[in-house]
């Protein structure tokens, strides 16, 4: 780092010092050392952003869109036999993201507490948003098994569900509330934001939402409440007004619903399950924008440290975070054959022998394209492979090793 005359600039070594003292000029301090800008990346975050826990993010994310809004597809395709098989495994992911997702809170609010940089504020931000966001996909889809359409309740796991859904729903909205109120409304983060756009730094790409100044001034708490009262009027009169609209409609509903619900379900029950997968939908949306937020965040935090980060270096968290969804994919295996052979019928297995001779003969290929790579990092991998070697393990001439013997003998018998 350069010195400066006011300002040393080995004295700042993380983002976090910015916002330690009132007395700190910000914008002084990036002007005196720019590449304090980089500061606000960070070395990232094993724990809650590094290689095993986004490969469980991803699976999640696969789970979200077959056991969510797929769900219903499923269901109408299955017979009543199959139902009860397809219950257990929406119950398993049900536990399993709440069991997931708990402690994924926890850990955020540990390290928003200790100030961390702003790669770790907006991923956590989207992270927490796409945690919250499962568990309420997959508690809409699970809603239609549990309340089935002959009016039969099942009390099996509804104690476990409320108690854990209770318990996500509370965290995690609390969680996203206080990320809300945080530190990224503050005058000087915005500066420190400005300042090093003014010199060309990359930062990262935090969520509007956040961002967005509160129009009321907070010290005025009289115009809060009246905002506050003119809001819920508001909402009860939208209300009311959607209410006279269903009633005016209602029997352009009832017709609509009598042609599109499925034989042997009520009308009643096949609203309430397409309202279900309606807000399922929803959901899921949101956790795929959010997750394509925090892979594009994750790559740029790998571009601008040029590698140097601890997200891809293995941990025993996440390897548990990887095997955590072990049991709910091996009981998906059977979903997975039933549905390629309610689809392809007998023609099933061909299919699966195909699809899995591909992608070992594209793995395969990707292996030995990486092996060759690291033999030799400066040449291109043809090169790698078809240049020829002597016979002491040193790479030769054209000639190869038949060419080190024939200038071997022609030594000898010139001596």
């Amino acid at each position: 780092m350069t010195l400066n005359t006011t300002y040393d600039c080995a004295s700042l070594t993380k983002y976090a010092g910015f916002f330690i003292s009132d007395q700190l000029n910000i914008t002084e301090v990036v002007t005196a050392c720019p590449e304090h800008c980089k500061l606000a990346w960070g070395t990232g975050n094993p724990d809650l952003s590094g290689i095993g826990v986004f490969i469980s993010y991803a699976l999640q994310l696969v789970i979200c869109i077959v056991l969510g809004p797929g769900h219903i597809v499923l269901y109408r395709c299955f017979n009543q036999s199959r139902h009860d098989y397809l219950e257990s495994i929406q119950l398993v992911a049900l536990n399993t993201t709440i069991l997931f997702a708990l402690p994924v809170a926890i850990a955020s609010f540990t390290y928003l507490k200790t100030g961390p940089d702003l790669f770790e504020m907006a991923f956590i931000y989207y992270l927490n948003l796409m945690q919250f966001l499962a568990g309420i996909s997959l508690f809409c889809s699970w809603v239609t098994c549990a309340v089935r359409a002959n009016n039969e309740i099942d009390f099996r796991s509804i104690a476990t569900v409320f108690v854990g859904g209770s318990l996500h729903t509370g965290l995690f909205g609390g969680l996203l509330s206080w990320i809300d109120k945080s530190s990224f409304k503050d005058q000087r983060f915005v500066e420190f934001v400005s300042i090093c756009k003014t010199y060309g730094y990359l930062i990262p790409n935090l969520p509007p939402v956040l961002l967005r100044r509160p129009p009321i001034v907070p010290s005025n708490r009289r115009l809060n409440d009246f905002v506050l009262v003119c809001i819920i009027a508001g909402g009860v009169l939208l209300l009311m007004i959607l209410f006279r609209l269903l009633v005016h409609y209602e029997k352009r509903i009832e017709a609509l619903l009598v042609r599109t619900a499925p034989i042997g379900e009520t009308n009643e029950f096949w609203s309430f399950k397409l309202a279900a997968c309606m807000v399922s939908l929803g959901c899921t949306s949101t956790i795929a924008w959010s997750f394509a937020k925090m892979h594009v965040i994750r790559e740029q935090l790998t571009q601008n440290t040029k590698g140097r980060v601890e997200d891809n270096e293995w941990g025993f968290g996440q390897v548990v975070a990887i095997f955590l969804w072990i049991p709910l994919l091996l009981e998906s295996l059977g979903l997975l054959i039933v549905v390629i052979t309610a689809m392809f019928g007998a023609s099933s297995r061909t299919v699966l022998s195909v699809a899995l001779s591909a992608a070992l003969s594209a793995w395969a290929r990707w292996r030995n394209g990486n092996l060759a790579t690291r033999e030799d990092p400066e040449l291109p991998v043809t090169e790698t492979l078809n240049r020829p070697v002597g016979l002491d393990g040193q790479e030769g001439d054209n000639e190869g090793a038949h060419g080190l013997r024939r200038r071997d003998t022609a030594r000898e018998h010139s001596t």
